[in-house]
């Protein structure tokens, strides 16, 4: 029997409407397959990365410093770096905790900080033109005596000074030093760029307004000035005699002074045709060499007695963006170099 149009059109619905929840539903089987499919590389891919980071992680560990942050006693982040030098653990401090923050007496940047040669007294100076003093606790007595001492044999009387310790927050309890400076000395027209002491508590400080200034613990004046020509950007007393320092300036200059004559002993200047800027000075420990180092990145080496020449050291990268080298003081002298050249 034919089947009219009418049939026909009905049959083909039907079938039309199977073949297409047919698909739909293959459709649906599919793209959960590729769901399963995609979720799964992207396991294998987290995976990978996961392995990759680690692996950067450790070679630059093995090349460069490693930045690491723990947490103190009362709370405070530390952070600090390990070398790249010392590539075996433990890489932690378990101990490291943050004990007194004397950064309130400063105002603007701290250029240098000095210990004594017993490691009893700290100096500290910079930008805000004057040098503070601070003193361990368990020492304070001591210093105070000697300041009294001086009191006395120089004005007939001592100087009424407060045997007691005032009572201090809990806070305190900790702290190395005490919380005010025991003394302050201004007289720096300009930022203080170095210190130096002497085994006697004797104090250096070199500035920009091209002077040194002596000081001592028991006095509260400045004891001598030496006048330069240039930015002081380095001193040392001399290991074993502190009638004497050295100090190296920026026009190329290294003089060793002698303290009670209140003059330069002797003086040499640094050759070179490069960048010949002395950027910092010091001994070695048993005095018997005198050292400068330049912008250029060498580092000249004199004999104490007539301060002459002996030998050098270029301690600038051979090559790359380190080649042209520099000695530094401190940071401070990118500032000072920033101001001269």
């Amino acid at each position: 029997m034919r089947l009219t149009s009418e049939y026909i059109g009905e049959c083909s619905d039907g079938e039309d409407g199977a073949a297409q929840e047919s698909t739909t539903q293959a459709a649906s089987a599919q793209a959960e397959a590729a769901a399963k499919i995609v979720k799964h590389k992207g396991k294998l891919a987290f995976k990978a990365l996961k392995g990759k980071v680690k692996s950067v992680k450790k070679a630059l560990e093995a090349h460069g410093d490693n930045d690491t942050e723990t947490e103190s006693e009362n709370g405070d982040n530390v952070r600090f770096k390990v070398s790249g030098s010392h590539r075996g653990p433990p890489y932690e401090y378990d101990n490291l905790i943050l004990r007194q923050d004397l950064s309130k007496e400063h105002s603007g940047p701290v250029w240098t900080l000095r210990f004594s040669t017993d490691g009893r007294l700290m100096a500290s100076a910079g930008q805000d033109l004057t040098v503070r003093v601070w003193v361990l606790r368990k020492a304070k007595s001591t210093f105070e005596d000697m300041r009294n001492k001086y009191s006395t044999k120089e004005g007939g009387e001592a100087a009424e000074a407060s045997r007691t310790t005032p009572e201090r927050p809990a806070s305190e309890d900790d702290a190395l030093f005490d919380p005010k400076p025991f003394c302050s000395y201004t007289g720096h027209t300009a930022d203080i760029l170095d210190l130096a002491w002497s085994k006697n508590y004797f104090l250096l400080s070199a500035s920009f307004d091209k002077t040194v200034r002596l000081w001592h613990v028991s006095r509260q004046e400045c004891l001598a000035c030496f006048q330069h020509t240039e930015f002081v950007t380095g001193i040392a007393f001399h290991p074993r005699d502190d009638r004497y320092f050295l100090s190296g300036s920026l026009d190329a200059r290294l003089r060793l002074w002698n303290i009670p004559d209140k003059k330069v002993a002797l003086w040499n200047e640094v050759e070179g045709t490069g960048n010949r800027l002395i950027t910092a000075a010091g001994f070695v420990q048993n005095g018997k060499y005198a050292a400068a180092g330049t912008y250029d990145g060498r580092c000249l080496l004199y004999e104490t007695e007539y301060l002459k020449y002996h030998t050098q050291i270029h301690v600038r990268s051979s090559r790359g963006k380190n080649s042209k080298g520099a000695v530094y003081s401190r940071y401070a002298m990118q500032l000072v170099l920033g101001k001269k050249v």
